[in-house]
C-alpha cells in the first residue's frame, strides 16, 4: 500500500481550488513509497515500543488481513 500525508494531499487540493486548468481533471495524490500491511503494523509497534501480531481472515489472501493487533 502507499501512504500519503495529509500536507501533501492538501497542498494539492489548495493549489487546485479556483485553478481553470484543474476544472475536470484528475490528480494521483499518492506516492512511490510502499509498504506492507505487516511492515505498516511492525512500524506502528517499534513506535509504540510494543509488539505486533498479524493475521489474515481464512477467506482472504496474506496480501489483505483483517486484523493488526498492536500488544502492550
Amino acid at each position: 500500500m502507499a501512504l500519503s500525508h495529509v500536507d501533501d494531499v492538501s497542498a494539492i487540493i489548495a493549489a487546485a481550488i479556483g485553478n481553470p486548468k484543474a476544472h475536470k481533471q484528475v490528480f494521483n495524490c499518492g506516492t512511490d513509497k510502499f509498504i506492507s500491511y505487516k511492515g505498516l503494523c511492525e512500524a506502528i509497534a517499534k513506535a509504540a515500543n510494543s509488539t505486533c501480531s498479524f493475521s489474515s481472515a481464512p477467506c482472504c489472501p496474506p496480501a489483505h488481513p483483517t486484523n493488526l493487533l498492536l500488544c502492550p
